[in-house]
Formats: C-alpha cells, sequence, structure tokens
C-alpha cells in the first residue's frame, strides 16, 4: 500500500496528462476532507492518504501519485445539491449566515451556493420563499470560514485567528 501525504499537482491547473495511463480515487465530497483514509482506485490500487497539514484537503483532480507512466488522480462524485439562486447579497448574507450556524459546509457555484441536499433545510428553505434547484452536481469550492494561513510580502506565514467579538455589558 503507497502512502500520499501530498498532492503532487492538479489536472485541471495544467497538470500534464499526456501519454499517461489514467487511474482514479473515487470519493464522495464528505471525503476530501478526511485527514486519514484507506480507498481503493478504480484499477484496483490500495492507497492510504494521510493529508495532516494545516487546511489540506483533496480537491477534485488532484494528483496523487505519478509512477511509471500512470498517474493516480482524484475525482469527486457527483450528488444531490440543493442549488440557492442568489437575489440580493443580502440575502446571501442572511442564508450564509443562518446555513452556518446549523454546521453545513457551503459551495460556491457560477449561480449562487450549493450544499448537499438535506431535505429539512430544503424544507425550510421553501418556507423562506428562497429561489433553487436541486440537481446531481460535484460539490468543489467549499467555503472555509476557519483558520488560514496567509502570506506576507517577505514570504513569511501566519495564521489568521477567528475573530472574536465580545460586547461590553453597561
Amino acid at each position: 500500500m503507497k502512502i500520499i501525504n501530498k498532492s503532487l499537482g492538479n489536472i485541471h491547473n495544467g497538470y500534464d496528462v499526456e501519454n499517461k495511463r489514467l487511474d482514479f480515487v473515487d470519493l464522495q465530497w464528505f471525503e476530501a476532507t478526511r485527514r486519514v483514509q484507506v480507498k481503493k482506485s478504480r484499477a484496483g490500487l490500495t492507497v492510504g492518504i494521510r493529508f495532516l497539514g494545516l487546511a489540506q484537503r483533496l480537491h477534485d483532480g488532484d494528483v496523487l501519485l505519478c509512477e511509471r507512466g500512470s498517474l493516480l488522480i482524484v475525482n469527486i462524485l457527483e450528488t444531490k445539491v440543493i442549488l440557492i439562486k442568489m437575489q440580493s447579497i443580502i440575502q446571501m448574507s442572511i442564508l450564509s449566515f443562518e446555513i452556518g450556524n446549523r454546521h453545513i459546509p457551503l459551495f460556491i457555484s457560477d449561480n449562487g451556493l450549493m450544499m448537499a441536499f438535506e431535505q429539512t433545510i430544503f424544507n425550510w428553505l421553501s418556507s423562506k420563499g428562497v429561489q433553487m434547484e436541486v440537481k446531481m452536481q460535484k460539490l468543489v469550492n467549499q467555503l472555509d470560514a476557519n483558520n488560514s494561513k496567509i502570506s506576507t510580502a517577505s514570504g513569511k506565514a501566519y495564521l489568521r485567528p477567528k475573530i472574536k467579538l465580545t460586547i461590553a455589558k453597561n
């Protein structure tokens, strides 16, 4: 079993796949953020994935292995999603806040926001009159509200902490 600790690149960002045999590791959208997992490729290769770094996650098209003319590539499977069609920035802000309070991951789409389909959220959004569509699609471009690494002009990196708001009582 091969142990993978990092992505070598991404086929959607110009990684060369010409004249190579392609093998895929299929993942559900929620498996892309798992730090340790064992998966089997379509061709039967078993790999251990150990992504322990800060904000390290798998993305659709990531190249995990390049050996003997073969590439092992991540494929995020399509799933049933709710696509929220935004009508205003205010609506987007309110819905993002409300959905975030339910700890449901949000994803960016060209047409609005997406999330994995859940009947209770679908019913809640319907009761609010939100324009939406249910369809099969890959959940990729996840919004991240956690700590993130920021690089400065000098090349040094630091963590941007979560902002805590304290309201003084009079």
